[in-house]
């Protein structure tokens, strides 16, 4: 992530308000299919997992290796007609391209705190917004910055998606004028709201929101 004109302990200084979450179309996102939806049922429950990716994350034999996750968190395999919205007692869903994006478990502080300031759950952001997220918490650590929810609102802002691409109870986040919220973050990723997976917590408490359809901000 590129910052402009930065100043040594800026995000520790700066105190300003949240601004709400907002709506702005993005007609250049497509996300679902390969081509732009207007269906007011681009819903996250009318989105089943696919049968295909459920078929290899059977014959994956250590999912939680595979993304590093601790001992105390288990990859849960969706029924066919389970939604990312409803998970099972215990359990968040979390979308494939999140994990490959970088989102790791136990989740970082300034995760939690980011979540719970906007009050929504980790698969109400698109999978790409964990690269605006984790270069912002990247950027802090290489200049020495402290890393809060407070700096993270003050170069960015949440967004309702697109309709046109599935805004219903999605998010996006963008950089604010002269900040570049991440570098290479991918466009356009097809078929994400299908590869999905839940994940257990061993004492189910993940202090943050399970799903919220609307989203809120709290000051």
């Amino acid at each position: 992530m590129s910052v402009a004109n930065p100043v040594a302990g800026l995000f520790a200084i700066v105190s300003i308000p949240f601004t709400d979450i907002v709506e702005e179309p993005d007609q250049d996102l497509v996300l679902s299919s390969g081509l732009a939806r207007s269906d007011p049922e681009d819903a996250p429950n009318t989105h089943y997992i696919n049968p295909s990716f459920r078929g290899e994350l059977k014959n994956i034999i250590n999912f939680e290796v595979k993304f590093s996750f601790k001992r105390n968190y288990q990859a849960v395999i969706p029924s066919p007609t389970d939604n990312v919205d409803n998970p099972p007692p215990g359990c968040i869903a979390v979308y494939l391209e999140a994990l490959e994006h970088g989102l790791q478990l136990p989740l970082l502080k300034v995760v939690i705190e980011i979540l719970r300031t906007y009050d929504i759950a980790i698969a109400q952001l698109i999978p790409n917004a964990w690269a605006s997220i984790l270069s912002f918490v990247a950027t802090c650590k290489l200049k020495c910055l402290e890393c809060t929810a407070l700096a993270f609102s003050y170069v960015h802002i949440i967004q309702r998606n697109s309709k046109n691409c599935g805004g219903k109870g999605w998010y996006r986040i963008i950089g604010r004028p002269g900040f570049t919220s991440a570098l290479d973050k991918p466009s356009s990723i097809h078929r994400w709201k299908y590869r999905f997976v839940f994940i257990k917590k061993e004492n189910g408490d993940w202090s943050i929101s399970i799903w919220n359809g609307l989203g809120s901000n709290k000051t």
